[in-house]
């Protein structure tokens, strides 16, 4: 009976520790490089997948250089549920604003400008949520890099 098990565990079988060492068995690569090797892949594979959505779509992952401001569908259902009207002249400020973030790197920030507050993702040019300024009194804004007040 031990020959038939011996042959099953073979070289190279991982076997349990013996109980004088007491030691588990090594991986054969050590866990912080592993780990590395695992972030850089989602990372590339994510850049890759962001590249294949921004070609699809005819957009370009970078910053757009057009000026147009775009509005996610969550921020036009604010407006109109809260009866928001940009003026050409409103869109014109925040086009201006958006541009002066992406010059100092910029990814996600918060626009005060009048009576309002915009949430805005600077590379994309798009503002994700709007709010008036009563309804962001005492609001904590998270996941936002800068904030930019217009004169």
């Amino acid at each position: 009976m031990t020959d038939s098990v011996s042959k099953i565990q073979g070289p190279g079988a991982l076997l349990p520790a013996s109980p004088e060492t007491h030691e588990a068995p090594q991986p054969k690569v050590p866990f912080d490089r592993a780990l590395d090797r695992f972030l850089r892949e989602s990372d590339q594979e994510r850049r890759v997948e962001d590249t294949a959505v921004a070609e699809e779509s005819g957009k370009s992952s970078a910053f757009k250089k057009d000026g147009a401001v775009n509005f996610s569908r969550h921020a036009k259902a604010r407006l109109e549920s809260r009866n928001i009207d940009l003026t050409e002249a409103d869109m014109q400020r925040l086009e201006s604003a958006i541009d002066q973030l992406n010059e100092r790197g910029s990814k996600e920030s918060l626009v005060l400008m009048e009576e309002r507050a915009y949430i805005v993702g600077v590379p994309k040019r798009t503002v994700i949520t709007v709010m008036e300024r009563q309804e962001a009194l005492g609001t904590i804004f998270t996941n936002i890099d800068s904030t930019f007040v217009v004169s």
